[in-house]
């Protein structure tokens, strides 16, 4: 069950993408859903790493979800460190200096 949040106690949240989804969230302008329901963020560098490792190089980006919310996007917890969000605009969006963290 989705748990849909007006304020959120975590700050930041995390997408770990390979350089190509980079690319076309550039140029795009925004962290798109793509073929899922949701974009999947994690609320953890850790557990972004997790899920992103399989699939090549990658970069960590950071949502800043106060912003964002501000900005009437809506967030869903969906259980653990899984947060939920539609479209993200890149506005709230900028790569992470954890990147670098190894």
């Amino acid at each position: 069950m989705l748990v849909r949040t007006n304020a959120l106690s975590i700050l930041f949240l995390f997408l770990y993408c390979v350089i190509i989804q980079l690319i076309l969230i550039q140029k795009t302008g925004e962290i798109n859903k793509m073929n899922r329901k949701h974009v999947h963020l994690s609320a953890s560098t850790h557990f972004a790493t997790i899920a992103g490792e399989r699939r090549g190089e990658l970069v960590l980006l950071e949502v800043d979800t106060e912003k964002a919310m501000e900005n009437k996007l809506e967030f869903y917890h969906a259980g653990g460190e899984v947060w939920l969000s539609g479209n993200i605009p890149i506005e709230f969006v900028k790569e992470s200096e954890k990147s670098l963290e190894k």
